[in-house]
């Protein structure tokens, strides 16, 4: 017994995710770069401003003792941390903290007289905590001096920790939550595109009439449902124009198919009459030939989607034209005439293609016309027109915008024969002269009665 092997490529065993996962995954990851960066900004503005407030502050704090000890003469009272130095760097007046420590070293104090201003971040004496020093020449009482004051940074320093801790502990949570806001906001935007993939697993050849859902909205999904629903509509055409196709055609062959039996049945029940026994098998050939022209002519019509076109030769549209019209002059009753005129015109098509196009425009004609049919050939600037023309009750008004359908068949009542033909003749044409870059047209005549079929093929000169 022969077992089917059972390896899978590596390729088929990998996994892929979801379209939503990718989504919710970007999300996740345009947030956390939101987040951090925008962490980032607030930290460095916090900064900012904690710099600019203690610096503020030292500001403030310089200008309240140079007033008081200008107004008063003496160092304020509620000063806990800062020093008046001279020039020499000798401490005029202090803190009572800072009785034996300096908040300068005489290259600081020099530097401060020099530039009139100096400010430093060091740790701070007696506190011993990082801090920040601030130091301003200024004229008191007619003495310069420099004044400084410090201020510890803890409190600084405390507050940036207590925003790094809450951005650490606060900006998973809020990616957390921005990523499950994806998920959800990515599952309801698909959610309609999840419902047209099943409805468009489940249509079938039994139910092609089946659409998929569109939501209630004017997106792009919506776009993209109508589109899709827009191609099953010309797919469930074309398999419906190809069925009834199908049922024509086999209704088409059952009809000489039976004729043909039933000759060669009666040509074996009377084998021994010549006469008879000929009669019958003229009949047959004459249905089997009839059957290999509707064999010819359906394969014409199946293959009218091809895009390929005719392979490129050339022919004189009137010497085809008269030639065709001269062999069906014995097909037609002795009380129609077919007439052929017009000028010579070389066009890009062979000579079977053509009379095909004219056999069958005539054999058309011929069934409606009621004592003439004419045929024509005009060279116009780049193009050939031919032009089948008869004198018969003319195209139904319904039936001008389907006559080139196959099996397409007018009312019989209107035939001026038994028989409306197999209604694939103007199909046939139509799909020839496409083929060779040519177009076709119907039309009843205006002002007299009948109609007349266009045929425009591309011109050679």
């Amino acid at each position: 017994m022969r077992f089917q092997s059972i390896e899978t490529p590596l390729k088929t065993l990998r996994w892929r995710p979801s379209l939503r996962i990718r989504l919710t995954g970007l999300f996740v990851l345009a947030a956390t770069l939101l987040v951090s960066a925008g962490s980032l900004l607030l930290m460095n503005d916090q900064r900012r401003n904690a710099d600019e407030l203690v610096t503020r502050s030292l500001y403030k704090r310089i200008n309240q003792i140079a007033s008081t000890i200008e107004q008063t003469g003496n160092f304020p009272k509620g000063e806990s941390y800062a020093q008046l130095v001279n020039q020499f760097g000798l401490a005029v007046n202090l803190s009572p903290v800072l009785q034996n420590f300096s908040l300068l070293t005489p290259e600081q104090v020099r530097f401060a007289f020099n530039q009139g201003q100096l400010q430093i971040d060091t740790v701070l004496p007696v506190l011993g905590t990082p801090g920040r020093v601030l130091a301003i020449k200024r004229t008191i009482r007619d003495s310069p001096l420099v004044v400084v004051v410090g201020s510890s940074l803890d409190l600084t320093e405390e507050a940036r920790s207590r925003l790094i801790l809450t951005l650490t502990l606060g900006g998973p949570g809020m990616v957390l939550l921005l990523g499950l806001a994806g998920w959800l906001l990515s599952g309801a935007a698909l959610r309609p595109v999840r419902r047209m993939t099943d409805e468009a697993a489940s249509i079938t050849r039994a139910d092609t009439g089946r659409r998929l859902p569109l939501p209630n909205r004017q997106d792009e999904i919506t776009y993209l449902g109508s589109t899709i629903n827009s191609m099953l509509d010309r797919l469930e055409l074309s398999f419906r124009r190809e069925q009834s196709f199908v049922d024509d055609a086999s209704h088409e062959l059952r009809t000489p198919l039976a004729i043909l039996r039933g000759e060669l049945e009666l040509a074996q029940i009377h084998p021994g009459d010549p006469a008879e026994t000929q009669d019958t098998l003229r009949r047959a050939l004459t249905e089997v030939e009839r059957l290999s022209r509707l064999a010819e002519h359906l394969l014409v019509v199946a293959r009218a989607g091809s895009a390929s076109l005719l392979p490129q030769s050339f022919c004189d549209a009137l010497r085809v034209t008269q030639e065709v019209a001269a062999r069906m002059a014995t097909e037609i009753p002795h009380s129609l005439s077919l007439n052929v005129n017009g000028e010579q015109a070389t066009v890009g098509i062979d000579e079977a293609s053509l009379s095909q196009i004219v056999e069958n425009l005539v054999r058309n004609a011929t069934r409606f016309a009621c004592s003439k049919v004419v045929v024509s050939v005009t060279a116009l600037a780049d193009r050939v027109a031919l032009r089948v023309c008869d004198d018969g009750p003319g195209f139904p008004p319904d039936f001008l915008s389907v006559a080139f359908e196959r099996f397409s068949v007018a009312d019989p009542a209107r035939t001026r024969t038994q028989s409306s033909g197999t209604g694939i003749g103007l199909a046939i044409v139509r799909a020839v002269a496409e083929r060779a870059n040519g177009s076709v047209s119907a039309q009843n005549n205006i002002g007299s009665a009948g109609a007349t079929v266009t045929v425009i093929l591309p011109c050679v000169s």
